[in-house]
Protein backbone atom coordinates (compact mmCIF):
# COMPACT_ATOMS: atom_id res chain seq x y z
CA UNK A 1 0.00 0.00 0.00
CA UNK A 2 1.55 3.36 -1.22
CA UNK A 3 2.22 5.80 1.65
CA UNK A 4 0.86 9.14 1.50
CA UNK A 5 2.94 12.22 1.45
CA UNK A 6 2.76 14.71 4.76
CA UNK A 7 3.62 18.09 3.96
CA UNK A 8 4.11 20.61 6.87
CA UNK A 9 1.88 22.34 4.66
CA UNK A 10 -0.58 20.96 2.37
CA UNK A 11 0.86 22.39 -1.14
CA UNK A 12 -2.84 23.30 -1.98
CA UNK A 13 -3.74 24.83 1.09
CA UNK A 14 -4.04 29.35 1.24
CA UNK A 15 -1.69 29.03 3.22
CA UNK A 16 0.85 27.80 0.60
CA UNK A 17 -0.47 29.52 -2.03
CA UNK A 18 0.86 33.19 0.83
CA UNK A 19 4.18 31.09 0.78
CA UNK A 20 4.88 31.14 -2.36
CA UNK A 21 3.90 34.46 -2.62
CA UNK A 22 6.24 35.67 -0.73
CA UNK A 23 9.32 33.97 -2.59
CA UNK A 24 8.00 35.12 -6.00
CA UNK A 25 8.32 38.46 -4.34
CA UNK A 26 11.71 37.67 -2.75
CA UNK A 27 13.16 36.29 -6.21
CA UNK A 28 11.90 39.07 -8.07
CA UNK A 29 13.42 41.58 -5.88
CA UNK A 30 16.96 39.47 -6.33
CA UNK A 31 17.27 39.53 -9.95
CA UNK A 32 18.65 41.95 -12.34
CA UNK A 33 18.22 40.21 -15.75
CA UNK A 34 15.18 41.75 -17.48
CA UNK A 35 13.88 38.03 -19.27
CA UNK A 36 14.01 36.35 -15.92
CA UNK A 37 12.10 39.27 -13.87
CA UNK A 38 9.12 39.43 -16.58
CA UNK A 39 8.84 35.70 -15.85
CA UNK A 40 8.86 36.12 -12.45
CA UNK A 41 6.42 38.98 -12.01
CA UNK A 42 3.98 36.46 -14.56
CA UNK A 43 4.08 33.74 -11.72
CA UNK A 44 3.95 35.93 -9.02
CA UNK A 45 0.85 37.92 -10.99
CA UNK A 46 -0.73 34.24 -11.50
CA UNK A 47 -0.10 33.00 -7.59
CA UNK A 48 -1.49 36.28 -6.32
CA UNK A 49 -4.86 35.64 -8.55
CA UNK A 50 -5.32 32.30 -7.05
CA UNK A 51 -4.96 33.18 -3.35
CA UNK A 52 -7.01 35.94 -3.86
CA UNK A 53 -9.90 33.34 -5.29
CA UNK A 54 -8.79 30.65 -2.84
CA UNK A 55 -9.48 33.77 0.67
CA UNK A 56 -12.67 35.18 -1.46
CA UNK A 57 -14.19 31.31 -1.68
CA UNK A 58 -12.74 30.59 2.11
CA UNK A 59 -14.26 33.76 3.42
CA UNK A 60 -17.52 33.73 1.20
CA UNK A 61 -18.44 30.16 1.79
CA UNK A 62 -17.21 29.11 5.32
CA UNK A 63 -16.69 25.22 3.86
CA UNK A 64 -14.21 22.78 4.29
CA UNK A 65 -11.25 24.54 3.32
CA UNK A 66 -9.08 22.16 2.21
CA UNK A 67 -12.04 20.64 -0.15
CA UNK A 68 -12.73 24.22 -1.40
CA UNK A 69 -8.97 25.16 -1.95
CA UNK A 70 -8.49 21.57 -3.68
CA UNK A 71 -11.75 22.28 -5.87
CA UNK A 72 -11.08 25.57 -7.12
CA UNK A 73 -7.65 24.88 -8.12
CA UNK A 74 -8.87 22.36 -10.24
CA UNK A 75 -11.43 24.65 -11.83
CA UNK A 76 -8.91 27.45 -12.33
CA UNK A 77 -6.20 24.54 -13.75
CA UNK A 78 -3.72 26.07 -11.53
CA UNK A 79 -0.49 23.67 -12.03
CA UNK A 80 2.10 23.08 -9.48
CA UNK A 81 5.64 22.67 -11.76
CA UNK A 82 6.31 26.57 -11.03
Amino acid sequence: MPETKRYAVNPKSIEAYRIRLLLHCEELHRETNPAIRATLALYLAKATTLAQQLQIQILTTGADLLEDERNLTEEIGWKQSR
